[in-house]
């Protein structure tokens, strides 16, 4: 699996306003060896929902 690449899209900072380009970062980094009792996954397909946004901000309600 060593020709496989690893992307990431990491949030950098979390808006305070519009959400932007400017609050992501692309990379690509090496893959991890997992480890004992660990597994390796290839993620297919992906999903940005109108509630990804919410949960960049943690919860929303009060206990």
């Amino acid at each position: 699996m060593t020709d496989t690449i690893n992307r990431q899209v990491l949030l950098v900072e979390k808006p305070a306003g519009k959400l932007g380009p400017e609050h992501f970062k692309l990379t690509d980094a090496s893959l991890p060896e997992p480890k004992d009792g660990e597994a390796l996954l290839r993620v297919r397909y992906i999903s940005l929902d109108a509630a990804n946004r919410a949960w960049m901000h943690g919860a929303t309600y009060r206990a």
